[in-house]
């Protein structure tokens, strides 16, 4: 038995645009949970959101954790999620000022 369905254009290529949104999404999902990705300079600095120069910077000074690959720098997500973590600023309340007269 074979059933065959006829739909216009339009329809099919929403199908088609919904579909291909959804895909994409498992595959940048499945990305972007991988603890174990290494980064490059590049991969860094889109990560963190800083330019290129920042990371050059941090390795100079060590401040960032990173290992070598020959004479490359490369970073290692789980590493540099946890350095993310250690960097957070204490919340600190608010002083009350007291008016003197």
């Amino acid at each position: 038995m074979k059933l065959e369905i006829t739909l216009p254009d339009d329809i099919i290529k929403s199908i088609a645009r919904e579909l291909s949104f959804e895909l994409n999404g498992v595959i940048q999902g499945d990305k972007k949970e991988k603890d174990d990705a290494i980064y490059d300079i590049d991969g860094l600095s889109k990560y963190l959101g800083v330019t290129n120069q920042w990371c050059y910077d941090a390795v100079s000074k060590k401040s960032v954790p990173y290992f070598k690959v020959g004479r490359y720098n490369r970073f290692k997500k789980a590493a540099i999620d946890k350095w993310i973590e250690a960097q957070g600023v204490p919340v600190v309340p608010p002083q009350r000022l007291r008016m003197v007269r």
